[in-house]
This record gives structure tokens, C-alpha cells and sequence, in this order.
């Protein structure tokens, strides 16, 4: 079996943990920070319901795959308008629930058609607020580029685009980086350090809501290498 996107990531990384500068990591308390680590919550993970859509399967799966999709630019959360009491992501997720209700569900059209005056509306953002409107910019660039994938290879189906990965979190993660919003890829000493966070934290959105099962079940969650 060839090395895996999996794979890629931990040598890779490894190779730039091995040339910091400003940091190390404290090999002699890794089998210390392994015992404290809370791992009844990692092995029954339940999916926070209060700020993230959780219904009908179809529905949850737009759902997630959407807010995955624009699960970045936290760099700009200062400047964002935010719900009282929440965090950048929260007021986020929180409110791209209330669209999907509203909505009656995300389809590839509403992904296409989408634009960063929308999100400004859906998002509560002051589109003269600089900051915050260039990320609405960048939440809709992203959320046109998922429709054109989805709409070009799996006939505009969310399920068929997760179906295709074949129970594999890999192969999600393959395809969403056909994406280059996903690809959260940088140069170090010439090789390529791989992270990509986004195509992962979906995998895992997915592996919790759906509790392993139907659009949540990937043979190889356990060699993701966050979440």
C-alpha cells in the first residue's frame, strides 16, 4: 500500500518540528501528556447541537460540508460582529444553521449562486466594515468553488460527493483538496509541509454527527492527525 495523505502529513510535519527555531516539543512528557488526555471523550465524541445543524441526514450533511468549507479566517474574528456570548467560529456555525433551516437545506445551486453581499447578510457582517467584508469575499470564493466541484464531478449531490471517498477519510481528503482553499500547504527547506485542516476537520464533523455510520463512516478515522 502506497504512503497515504495521512502519512504525508506526519513526516512532513515532522520534518519541520525537527527544524524549529523557537520551539520543542518535550519528548519526555508525551507519555505523561498521553495519560491525561481525556480519551472516553475522544472515543464517544457527541456533536455540539446548540450552534450546528443537526436534523435529517441529507440536510446535516450539506450542513456540514458547507460550514467546513468556510471554516477559516480566524485572523479576522476581531473584527467580525459577533452573537453575544460566542466566538468567531460559534457565531458562524450558529448562524449558517439558521440559513439551512431557512433554507430548507444547502444544494449546489444555493453553494453557486452565493455571494459576498449574501454573506454579509446571512453572517450579520457590515459590508463597510473592511475586514469583515473581505472575508465574506472569501467565504462566498470558497463556497462558489465547493458548488463547481460538486457540480463538475458527483452531478451537484453532496451525498455522491462523500459516497465517492468510499468509507476512506483519505480519499475525502484527496478530493477536497482538489480545492485550493483546502490545501493549507507551505514551503519549508524546499519540501512541501503538509497540514490541511479543513479537509480533515471534515472527516471528523462528519464521523461524529453521523456517529460512525452512513455518510460518517470512514475505515481510517483513526489516522487523522487532528480532531
Amino acid at each position: 500500500m502506497g504512503q497515504t495523505v495521512f502519512d504525508q502529513i506526519r513526516s512532513s510535519c515532522a520534518f519541520a518540528a525537527e527544524r524549529a527555531e523557537f520551539v520543542r516539543i518535550n519528548q519526555d512528557y508525551l507519555t505523561e501528556y498521553a495519560r491525561i488526555l481525556p480519551v472516553e471523550i475522544a472515543q464517544h465524541p457527541v456533536m455540539e447541537s446548540e450552534n450546528h445543524f443537526c436534523g435529517d441526514a441529507a440536510a446535516t450533511l450539506a450542513y456540514f460540508v458547507t460550514l467546513d468549507c468556510i471554516n477559516f479566517g480566524s485572523g479576522y474574528f476581531g473584527a467580525l460582529r459577533k452573537d453575544p456570548g460566542k466566538t468567531g467560529y460559534f457565531t458562524v456555525a450558529s448562524r449558517l444553521k439558521a440559513e439551512s433551516i431557512r433554507v430548507g437545506g444547502f444544494s449546489a445551486q444555493w453553494l453557486r449562486q452565493i455571494t459576498a453581499a449574501e454573506c454579509c447578510l446571512i453572517f450579520d457582517q457590515n459590508p463597510e466594515n473592511k475586514m469583515a467584508y473581505e472575508l465574506m469575499c472569501l467565504f462566498a470564493e470558497a463556497l462558489n468553488a465547493m458548488a463547481e466541484l460538486l457540480d463538475r464531478s458527483y452531478g451537484g449531490s453532496f451525498g455522491k460527493f462523500i459516497e465517492s471517498a468510499g468509507f476512506s477519510a483519505a480519499v475525502l481528503v484527496d478530493q477536497l483538496c482538489q480545492m485550493p482553499f483546502y490545501r493549507d500547504v507551505f514551503s519549508l527547506q524546499g519540501r512541501e509541509i503538509f497540514l490541511l485542516k479543513r479537509a480533515q476537520i471534515t472527516a471528523s464533523d462528519l464521523h461524529i454527527v453521523f456517529s460512525g455510520q452512513g455518510y460518517g463512516r470512514f475505515d481510517d478515522i483513526g489516522e487523522l492527525t487532528i480532531f
